[in-house]
């Protein structure tokens, strides 16, 4: 039923399923119908997948919403990301190269739909987790500025001053808000 021809399109009663790309494409322009975009759950997403927006909160009981559902059952569909984050991330990919290319169009959405951010420039690829938590970590703790000596930590048996804004001082806000032990002392 879905054909992986490039331009292809099945219509569903008012539902129409479009290649990927051709999504993308109209997102660019702010031109996609409100809703979220629908694809095949258990396979690598390229160019030519095929699937479609749908608004879940504007379905009717009727026979073309009847089929929209049942093809998403069938077709092992997943909801992958709304109309307004599929417009940011096209605009986002003109900012990088304008006009965006195609495959710069999908790696952006990978990106964004991988690790929840937008891709910042082609080919990038986020450190690994670890050292991208200690390195978010470290720049928080930095953020804390400096400790006035004149005001102590409110923390029990701490000698250290208090940072801008906050009862304690750098350690000891930095495990309030995080919730785990500071890795740093300075």
């Amino acid at each position: 039923m879905m054909s992986n021809k490039r331009f292809s399109s099945i219509s569903l009663g008012v539902k129409v399923m479009e290649s990927l790309i051709s999504i993308l494409q109209r997102a660019i322009n702010t031109n996609l119908e409100k809703g979220w975009l629908y694809l095949p759950r258990n396979q690598e997403w390229n160019m030519d997948t095929s699937g479609f927006l749908l608004d879940i909160d504007e379905l009717e009981d009727n026979d073309s919403n009847k089929e929209a559902a049942l093809l998403i059952a069938k077709q092992n569909l997943v909801e992958s990301l709304d109309n307004q984050t599929i417009e940011d991330v096209s605009r986002g990919a003109k900012g990088i190269e304008n006009p965006p290319s195609d495959s710069l169009l999908l790696e952006a959405f990978l990106y964004y739909y991988k690790y929840d951010a937008f891709l910042p420039k082609r080919g990038y690829m986020p450190t690994p987790s670890e050292n991208f938590i200690s390195k978010i970590d470290r720049e928080f703790f930095d953020l804390l500025g400096n400790e006035s000596l004149n005001k102590p930590c409110q923390k029990e048996g701490c000698f250290r001053g208090r940072v801008t804004s906050s009862m304690f001082c750098r350690v000891h806000h930095f495990e309030m808000v995080k919730g785990k032990p500071c890795p740093f002392t300075s």
